[in-house]
């Protein structure tokens, strides 16, 4: 089913329909007045005219102020340039409608004090009710309000002061009972001018409606609609705010009545939304809780997890140890040096097995940004030393040649420890049977200690070395090889807790070469 085009309106629309239902018998109202002046109304009552402006002011008031509360929606309504047009009239309204009636001053139109400001000032309302069908202005409400009541006192200070030599083109007849018109051109082009305005402010006030669904556009569209008819009547019945009460005023009452409408349907649009908001708020809020609650809930159970495995592998591993020890005791002398080499390496790696498992906690922690070691001062050769002594168990597939200068460096032994065995471990993982493993350590052109791993197999692209550091990424060449990608990784993020992360380069003689700094300690 297609939808209609942007401006367009299917006959059903809410739109159209309105329109049709204020325009149509206003036109026929207004017909009926131009063609037969028998039916034109005049009403001369001075109370009645104060009446008609309180309603008035009251309906412009009412109405400024429920479009001033902020709007949670954030659509071009132009909700600014709205209260600036119904302040401006409201303004107007006060000056030289229920002002002078109040104080029951005559209403002195032959001097022209009030014809021409009450007109200017409806100029000025369409002006801001045609900026506000465009979503402007954007400045604030405040300063928005500024401008507009700048700009009214400074028309109207012009025009009274210039009042004195303006011919005023109506006059109230003697007997006050009407207001004759004495230049017919003239009334009708100073009519006109705010009549087009409106008529122009609510067509786009419509097409914003269509454009935004807002209900505040749809009624200012009618409202204004009825203001443009309401200048009409000026023009063939006027009123210009005395005593006498015609046509005119009753579709201005009309078109106020419209807007209070609107605005109290906008005011409760308002409330739905923020309701609409706050439940909504209160089922995050309900989800949120309800999510901390699982994920305290999965806190809970992990430590519950890595007490059980720490205390289920302490055990075993302290019986390995053990074992490894009276084994060493019960092997008859000489043994060689190849079982002495082993049983070391058998009790060392159970040792630090033991710590490892004591700090399960600190591994979960690598995944954190805030990862971090603890760093003190280390002789670094024997940390390579018993590193390379647990590689030493896999010769015959690798053979592990150590060059290092012993330097106090800044160091946690036991993570260092880690990332040089997982650094072995893949190395001989990828290097040719017998082939050698190369470990060097010295300090570097910058004066920190660079410890080197090489070795010789088929090494790491350039454009996967950034991969290879991830969780869980492999190589194209690790393909076929075990591994779950997470040694390089590991590897990284220990050297980074020490200062630097890993570097990986070709070997001059093939293969991969990776480094890593430390600090030195003088």
């Amino acid at each position: 089913m297609t939808q209609p085009a942007l401006g367009m309106t299917s006959p059903t629309h809410p739109m159209r329909a309105g329109v049709l239902m204020v325009a149509t018998p206003a036109a026929i109202v207004t017909l009926l007045v131009l063609l037969f002046p028998a039916t034109r109304v005049a009403l001369v009552s001075p109370s009645s005219r104060i009446a008609l402006e309180m309603l008035g002011l009251s309906a412009l008031v009412v109405a400024a102020v429920i479009l001033s509360l902020p709007d949670e929606e954030d659509r071009p309504t132009g909700r600014d340039g709205l209260v600036a047009a119904l302040v401006t009239m409201a303004l107007a309204n006060v000056a030289f409608g229920v002002g002078p009636a109040l104080l029951g001053a005559r209403f002195e139109i032959d001097r022209g004090l009030a014809l021409y400001p009450w007109i200017a000032a409806r100029n000025l309302a369409g002006a801001w009710f045609i900026l506000a069908a465009f979503g402007r202005p954007r400045r604030g409400l405040a300063v928005t309000l500024g401008w507009a009541i700048l700009a009214l006192v400074a028309v109207e200070s012009v025009l009274i002061g210039v009042g004195d030599r303006l011919s005023v083109p109506v006059q109230l007849s003697a007997d006050a009972t009407a207001v004759v018109v004495v230049d017919p051109v003239a009334h009708v082009l100073l009519q006109v001018v705010p009549a087009a305005l409106f008529a122009v402010g609510s067509w786009l006030a419509g097409r914003l409606h269509l454009r935004t669904d807002s209900v505040i556009a749809r009624w200012v569209s009618l409202a204004l609609l009825l203001q443009s008819f309401a200048q009409v009547h000026e023009i063939i019945a006027p009123a210009m705010l005395g005593p006498v009460i015609t046509s005119a005023d009753l579709f201005r009452l009309s078109a106020f009545a419209l807007l209070l409408a609107g605005s109290f349907l906008h005011l409760r649009g308002l409330y739905r939304s923020r309701a609409f908001t706050v439940r909504a708020q209160q089922s995050d809020l309900r989800a949120h809780t309800d999510l901390i609650a699982r994920l305290s809930a999965a806190a809970e159970q992990e430590q519950l997890f890595r007490a059980i495995v720490s205390h289920e592998l302490a055990t075993p591993i302290a019986t390995v140890r053990a074992f490894s020890e009276l084994l060493a005791a019960r092997l008859p002398e000489p043994r060689g040096e190849s079982i002495d080499e082993a049983l070391e390496g058998l009790r060392g790696e159970a040792t630090r097995l033991l710590e490892l498992v004591g700090r399960l906690d600190e591994l979960r922690d690598l995944e954190h940004a805030e990862f971090d070691c603890a760093l003190r001062p280390v002789r670094i050769v024997p940390i390579l030393e018993e590193s390379l002594g647990f590689i030493r168990g896999l010769e015959g597939r690798s053979r592990i040649r150590l060059e290092a200068v012993d330097l106090r460096v800044l160091a946690d032994p036991v993570r260092f420890g880690q990332l040089l065995r997982n650094l072995l471990v893949n190395a001989v993982r990828f290097s040719p049977p017998s082939s050698p493993v190369d470990v060097t350590g010295s300090p570097d052109s910058e004066g920190r200690y660079e410890v080197t791993v090489r070795d010789r197999g088929p090494g790491i692209p350039v454009e996967e070395r950034e991969l290879v550091l991830l969780r869980s990424a492999r190589g194209s060449n690790a393909v076929g090889t075990e591994g779950r990608g997470l040694g390089l990784w590991m590897a990284d993020r220990i050297a980074v807790a020490h200062g630097a992360p890993l570097s990986i380069e070709d070997a001059a003689d093939g293969g991969a070469c990776i480094r890593v700094r430390l600090e030195v300690l003088r």
